[in-house]
């Protein structure tokens, strides 16, 4: 028997196995999912910086693993405890993202799920300027259900107030490629390698005996 039988042998008895491991293992990787949620301005005032008037639509977009959010019952999922999470709000002319909130990195300003639901975000920021305005803050009151836009030092208090419509919000997994091979095919392909690992042998059998 040649030393290079024996290493072919070998290959494929080590396919077998791992091929063992790799079918009765469960995946080891997760597909993110983004949620997109509308919502309206339930009252505007006319000075404020975003350009809104009351009825228009605002869109938050927030990509997360719903993998170990329950099925049932409350639950929150802190949106910078992964660097693939990401949170994007657009009001008008205005747009925020995860790292705009004032406490990101902290791990306070969290996804809320109902029943495995997206019902409420967690976002404020703090003492911004924009527009001609020097000291305002955006945040979330009701529950995470609605949101508010203020202005900390000018006449007029609150320039925006609006509601999120998590109810009809839209979840869709995310286009991903996850680079794990084919059961199948590496069946299929250590069958192969034993079948012909077996048929060596039967061969030289058979010229031995002649």
């Amino acid at each position: 028997m040649t030393r290079s039988y024996l290493k072919i042998c070998s290959m494929a008895a080590g396919i077998g196995a791992g091929l063992g491991v790799f079918l009765t293992s469960p995946a080891a990787y997760a597909v993110p999912v983004t949620t997109t949620v509308q919502g309206s301005v339930d009252l505007a005032d006319a000075s404020n910086p975003f350009g809104l008037s009351a009825g228009d639509v605002v869109t938050a977009i927030a990509t997360y693993d719903d993998a170990g959010i329950p099925a049932v019952g409350a639950s929150n999922l802190a949106f910078d405890s992964d660097p693939t999470f990401s949170l994007t709000i657009t009001f008008g002319n205005f747009t925020f993202e995860a790292s705009d909130d004032d406490d990101f990195g902290s791990g306070f300003p969290r996804f809320q799920f109902s029943d495995g639901a997206l019902t409420g975000i967690e976002f404020e920021r703090d003492g911004f300027a924009f527009g001609g305005f020097t000291d305002l803050t955006v945040g979330e009151f009701t529950g995470q259900t609605q949101w508010f836009l203020e202005d900390n030092i000018g006449s007029v208090e609150v320039l925006l107030e609006g509601t999120w419509d998590f109810a009809n919000a839209v979840t869709e997994p995310n286009d991903a490629v996850v680079v794990v091979s084919e059961p199948g095919s590496l069946l299929l392909f250590a069958a192969g390698f034993i079948g012909l690992c077996g048929y060596s042998r039967r061969r030289r059998r058979l010229i031995q005996k002649l």
